[in-house]
């Protein structure tokens, strides 16, 4: 019973393990494919407005015994301001993709959910403020906000209850609900990094965090939900 126990033990991991491998590998993909993308197309067009690119992994944050933080990935184009002295300003839209998970929820008084897993997709306008420090090295501190177009948001998990009409129980039912979050949502932004010279471009490496203001959904249905997150971002500037 053991060595059987073992068995399933490995087989799970190893699926977890391989699932995990190919999310990664579809979301190197899509960032790849949007980077040349937008490398070409800034490239045939010098009077194009976006000069800047970037690609990022993201970690959702979450309130404490309400849900679980998951991560996402997301990728933009800007348009930033020429550096002057000590600080410049950016403008982009964004495509971000942020999960959550949670074990648990009441959806009323007849039945409830387990092994819930959220996501939404967003289109966002960033409007930050840079602050420059350093000559050939630069740090940098970015404040700012953003606006989010929640375009599809899908939640998926497994519902037991009973029937209130015909009072049939049933268990771990597959459900699926989609675009259950609000369609727009607003918040302030904080980041910090670094440019480095790359010939006549920069590289950006960054870090910054999105604080999503907007409940995005209504009491009793995945309450407390707020679209927040930290985001590790590798940028090029043209």
């Amino acid at each position: 019973m053991l060595k059987y126990d073992i068995k399933i033990a490995i087989v799970y991991q190893f699926s977890i393990t391989f699932n995990i491998n190919i999310y990664l590998m579809k979301v190197l993909l899509i960032i790849s494919i949007f980077i040349l993308f937008t490398c070409q197309l800034i490239a045939s067009n010098p009077n194009n407005p976006f000069n800047e690119i970037r690609g990022s992994f993201n970690k959702t944050t979450t309130a404490k015994n309400v849900a679980k933080s998951a991560f996402g990935f997301g990728f933009g184009i800007y348009s930033a301001s020429k550096n002057k002295k000590h600080f410049s300003i950016t403008i982009g839209f964004e495509f971000n993709l942020s999960r959550q998970t949670k074990s648990q929820e009441t959806n009323s008084h007849f039945s409830s959910s387990n092994n819930i897993s959220s996501s939404i997709h967003s289109i966002s306008m960033p409007v930050t403020q840079r602050f420059l420090f350093g000559k050939t090295k630069q740090l940098f501190l970015e404040l700012g906000t953003y606006v989010d177009c929640n375009f599809y948001s899908q939640k998926k998990g497994y519902e037991s209850g009973i029937s209130p009409i015909t009072l049939v129980s049933y268990q771990n039912v597959p459900f699926t609900n989609k675009n259950f979050a609000k369609v727009f949502s607003v918040g302030p932004s904080i980041g910090t990094g670094i440019i480095i010279p790359l010939k006549k471009n920069e590289i950006l490496l960054s870090t910054d965090y999105k604080l999503g203001l907007t409940q995005l959904v209504g009491e009793g249905y995945y309450s407390n939900y707020y679209n927040r997150y930290f985001r590790f971002n590798v940028g090029l500037k043209f």
